[in-house]
């Protein structure tokens, strides 16, 4: 496996990750040896966003005896029912009441990258700062709860702008 260093921070994150998208449906063993053989092959890098309710304690125990080797990402902004089908929400209120079950059902204290949730318009930006979400996130990164701010976006010229704020460690786009 090949590692790139990440800019802020020197973690060395591998150049392949997985995502969860597309395993919700998946028996809760056959997640945790998905996730314990992605880890056994080299992979570090991983996105829990679309996994649904489903993923989230069959990741947390692949992943206990090698967290501190292990890099995730939760995004602020998706957001799960009581039945675990994920979704969109740009209230706080919502948002940290998913992120708190996020931890507890993972099982740890902290995430290694907090991204705000599918930056795609400039009205999404005016969004996350008057909803107090930007605040809250770094509120969280000096609390050590989250190591990195990234974000998800579809969109160059918001990407730039999100990018020029200088408070972002890391972009998927």
């Amino acid at each position: 496996m090949k590692y790139r260093k990440l800019p802020k921070g020197g973690e060395m994150i591998s150049t392949l990750g997985l995502g969860m998208g597309g395993i919700p449906q998946t028996p809760p063993d056959e997640i945790e040896a998905v996730i314990r053989e992605a880890v056994a092959n080299g992979i570090n890098f991983f996105d829990l966003c679309g996994g649904g309710a489903a993923v989230y304690e069959p990741f947390g125990k692949a992943i206990a005896e090698v967290r501190d080797k292990v890099y995730f990402q939760l995004h602020f902004g998706a957001v799960y029912d009581k039945e675990g089908n994920y979704g969109w929400s740009r209230s706080l209120k919502r948002i940290k009441e998913t992120f708190e079950w996020e931890l507890e059902k993972l099982g740890t204290d902290y995430v290694d990258f907090g991204f705000f949730h599918c930056v795609d318009e400039a009205k999404d930006i005016n969004d996350l700062r008057e909803s107090g979400i930007i605040d809250f996130v770094k509120g969280l990164k000096c609390d050590g709860v989250v190591r990195h701010i990234g974000f998800s976006s579809h969109t160059p010229s918001v990407a730039n702008a999100m990018l020029d704020g200088g408070d972002i460690d890391m972009m998927m786009f």
